[in-house]
């Protein structure tokens, strides 16, 4: 803590003889005490008149860099010359967001002046967690054949599993930061948040700037290539329903899943052991490959919520259309209590009907187009682990027809014929291939593939690395670990 006193006549006479844009030795050793104090970690109370200086000189002598021109006022100034952030300022009181820590010693062997307030620790009610960054050298371990449709999951993983907040990616598609829902700069992050801690109407335009600059400044990635990702609506429509606000789309999953049964397990217990994909024609390497999946369709379809119903009529946990049910052989849902079939057996059902998307993929066209598929694979175990066993999840969402159709389109285009001549060892990102022409060429047969369709393989994959028994097994080499500064 500094309190600047001015001495009006020997601080007049002073600055009239020294260059413009210069702080005098006095100013100039009491504000470095001031930014040492502050990189402490400490609240520190200074004159409003010389909190105006420090913007308006820069010194020269190495202490402190020159504060930008650019950036005159005291917030950034005092952020540039100590790599901190300032939360909340006012007239007397500047609130950083690092820890507070009373320094051992005077900041610079700078003697500690007895007439002036102590340093305080004081801090605001809420401010700023630090951004938490992700180590961008763990990407470097993910193939370069799988890297396209891996990133996209890794970033849905972080997504689900992060705190009420935000999500940042670079330009490349990769996970360079997060930053919790809190008050940044005195700004509120929006509606809702200064009753219940958490944004319930969506975010404040100026509180997104603030974020961008402070992720920005801790991640060296310029503010206008970052994308962001909000969970606040998904977290905001849980809590009506579980009575208290979830910290993560994951706590949701967990919340539902872990309903118990009559038989004493949870759902998802309940799910790991009995899920036995129904079709003797599928070779086990891609039955063993589809159920490993197909354990984060519920994730993504109902996060385990029984009651949900999609807007064109499917419903229970794994989201049947009524057709599709009594296709299967179930009774219509009617005929059950509430109209809602036992857990149990929509997770036998669901078995079958994967089963049954196998043989509405391979009739004989289809058949022919996955074998010049299969040739671009070292094995055919990674043909069925890398692209069909994510075709068969795909098409529980899109529809096998839609499947079909993308796959005998793909084999006749360029994109794959460019696949044919360069790839020597495929990887998930024939089917990241896939699912982009199906994407850009949405018409006729493939006028149902729209975005939800594309996204939704690498959904299912992040919610399967948290719901299986051994998740780190599938994308273990893409774990990446997070780092606080």
């Amino acid at each position: 803590m500094e309190t600047l006193k001015n001495n009006a006549i020997e601080q007049r006479e002073s600055e009239s003889r020294r260059e413009p844009g210069l702080l005098t030795k006095e100013e100039a050793g009491r504000l470095r005490n001031l930014l040492a104090i502050l990189a402490n970690g400490a609240v520190a109370v200074v004159g409003s008149e010389a909190i105006s200086k420090l913007p308006e000189h820069a010194y020269a002598t190495g202490h402190f860099a020159e504060v930008p021109a650019e950036r005159p006022d005291l917030k950034a100034a005092i952020e540039a010359l100590t790599g901190d952030t300032i939360v909340k300022t006012s007239e007397t009181e500047i609130f950083t967001t690092a820890p507070p820590v009373e320094p051992e010693s005077t900041p610079l062997g700078i003697e500690k002046p007895t007439d002036q307030a102590p340093v305080s620790s004081v801090r605001p009610e809420v401010r700023p967690e630090y951004v938490v960054t992700y180590d961008q050298s763990l990407y470097e371990s993910v193939p370069d054949d799988s890297e396209n449709l891996l990133k996209a999951v890794e970033q849905h993983r972080q997504f689900i599993s992060m705190n009420d907040g935000v999500l940042f990616t670079d330009s490349e598609g990769k996970v360079v930061a997060s930053l919790d829902v809190t008050i940044i700069d005195g700004i509120n992050p929006g509606r809702g948040f200064t009753e219940t801690g958490h944004v319930s109407e969506g975010y404040d335009s100026a509180w997104r700037d603030t974020a961008l600059e402070v992720v920005e400044r801790t991640t060296g990635v310029p503010a206008d290539s970052l994308g962001t990702s909000f969970n606040w609506l998904e977290l905001q429509s849980a809590a009506a329903d579980m009575g208290s606000h979830p910290n993560s789309v994951i706590e949701v999953v967990e919340h539902y899943s872990s309903e118990v049964l009559e038989n004493g397990q949870t759902k998802l217990e309940y799910l790991q052991d009995h899920l036995e994909i129904v079709n003797e024609a599928m070779p086990e390497t891609l039955r063993a490959a589809v159920r490993t999946l197909a354990l984060g369709i519920p994730g993504e379809e109902t996060r385990f919520k029984p009651d949900v119903v999609s807007p064109v009529g499917a419903t229970t946990t794994f989201q049947f259309m009524h057709a599709t049910w009594e296709g299967l052989g179930y009774p219509p849902f009617e005929t059950f209590p509430n109209g809602e079939p036992p857990y149990e057996l929509t997770v036998e059902a669901f078995g079958r009907y994967l089963g049954v998307i196998y043989n509405e993929l391979m009739n004989e066209e289809t058949s022919a187009s996955l074998e010049r598929v299969t040739a671009l694979f070292s094995s055919e175990e990674a043909f069925h682990e890398q692209f069909l066993a994510v075709v068969i999840v795909n098409a529980y969402n899109a529809g096998p027809g839609t499947m079909r159709a993308a796959i005998n389109a793909f084999v006749e285009s360029d994109e794959f014929r460019l696949l044919e001549s360069d790839v020597e060892v495929a990887g998930y990102d024939v089917f990241y291939t896939l699912s982009r022409y199906a994407h850009q060429n949405n018409e006729g047969a493939l006028a149902y593939y729209k975005d939800d369709a594309m996204n939704y393989p690498t959904k299912v994959i992040a919610y399967s690395t948290y719901v299986q028994p051994e998740s780190e097994e599938l994308v273990a080499f893409l774990e990446l670990h997070q780092t606080e500064n």
